[in-house]
């Protein structure tokens, strides 16, 4: 398996905020030991909103951030809709 690490110069693009790219990178660095987490448990390590970790956890799938797998899976009750993702690197 190759080994991705998250490379903040390939991600300096002009049409990113740096704000998102601040976000995405802290999410990174959270969930690079493959460990699950909620996405209560990331806002807590990284003081960042739940929708925009949310939509950090899309970008890091995608090509240009590395295409890490993201796994998601239910913690608990199914009908509770907690849900806990996890990276694997």
């Amino acid at each position: 398996m190759i080994n991705k690490k998250f490379n903040k110069e390939s991600h300096a693009v002009n049409d990113k905020p740096a704000k998102d790219l601040v976000i995405s990178f802290l999410v990174f660095e959270t969930m690079k030991d493959g460990k699950w987490y909620t996405l209560d448990e990331i806002h807590k390590a990284t003081n960042d909103p739940h929708a925009s970790i949310s939509a950090q956890l899309r970008n890091l799938r995608k090509e240009r951030f590395g295409s890490h797998v993201i796994e998601k899976r239910c913690k608990g009750n199914r009908s509770n809709g907690l849900w806990e993702y996890s990276m694997e690197i």
